[in-house]
């Protein structure tokens, strides 16, 4: 890939790019978006059993977490260990909560399987969307919704006034969740500057798009991909190769691998080093 070509690539928050060695190497951003809903009696038709978290639940709790999110954005890079590390630790931070708090936590349950969870933190801000997951088999049925009606209500009955959330700059499905949900998003000013050049990069991009010679069948030895595993580049048309232990993984921010795995707590990330893609 030559510099010109690394300078055409399209703009993405989510991903920090850079030019090595004649190479354009992706390698994903953590930074997450805060929402936040005020507190108000909500009404949902739950599509199965909804009830309080209970003690007997952490287990089956940490395997849906680790179903959930394994192939999102949000851990991204994460070893097979790491990610039970981290199952077992967001999960647990919802038992080591006050009564009170943990009261609003919620799971869903299509007979005797955990098919779902809303767990709640409580922040210094107050209560918190802390992990939120539907099974691919029952997403897009309302169970998430019920899930949070059921957790919104508890808190409204304890006198809260708002619930915060995050969700991965990157993972916009998770976003548009969170929009329909009725979260309104925080400002803050790291996300807008990424948001800002990524969209530079993209008028840039478009600019010396437009200059180029009218004749060009475009671009000689265009980025190209080179694969292991078949796994799809955020910009690259073809196969990709990933350093690391994410070989495999799909990284489009609209791959249908984020479709509704809302990973609400983002911090302590475990990425295996290095984990990148490369595009010669």
């Amino acid at each position: 890939m030559t510099v010109e070509e690394y300078h055409l690539l399209p703009g993405d928050p989510a991903w920090k790019v850079e030019y090595i060695d004649g190479e354009a190497v992706w390698e994903p951003r953590h930074n997450v978006v805060t929402l936040i809903v005020p507190v108000t009696v909500r009404a949902a038709q739950a599509p199965c059993l909804i009830r309080p978290v209970q003690e007997g639940d952490r287990a089956a709790l940490e395997a849906g977490y680790a179903g959930a999110f394994a192939d999102t954005i949000d851990l991204y890079g994460y070893s097979p260990e790491a990610m039970t590390r981290s199952a077992a630790r967001d999960v647990g931070a919802a038992y080591q909560e006050d009564p009170a708090i943990r009261a609003a936590s919620h799971v869903a349950l299509a007979g005797e399987d955990l098919i779902g969870s809303a767990l709640v933190a409580r922040f210094e801000t107050g209560p918190h969307l802390d992990v939120l997951f539907v099974r691919a088999c029952w997403r897009r049925g309302g169970v998430a919704r019920a899930l949070v009606a059921a957790m919104v209500n508890a808190l409204y009955a304890q006198g809260e006034m708002a619930l915060s959330s995050f969700h991965h700059i990157g993972n916009q499905a998770s976003a548009a969740w969170h929009r329909s949900a009725g979260f309104m998003e925080i400002p803050d000013l790291m996300i807008a500057r990424l948001r800002w050049r990524a969209h530079q990069q993209d008028l840039s991009r478009d600019d010396q798009t437009a200059h180029a010679s009218a004749g060009s069948q475009g671009r000689a030895g265009a980025p190209r991909c080179r694969g292991e595993g078949g796994g799809g580049s955020p910009h690259c048309i073809g196969a990709s190769r990933l350093r690391g232990s994410a070989s495999g993984y799909s990284l489009s921010s609209q791959s249908a691998a984020y479709v509704f795995a809302i990973r609400a707590s983002d911090d302590n990330r475990e990425l295996t080093p290095p984990v990148s893609v490369i595009a010669r």
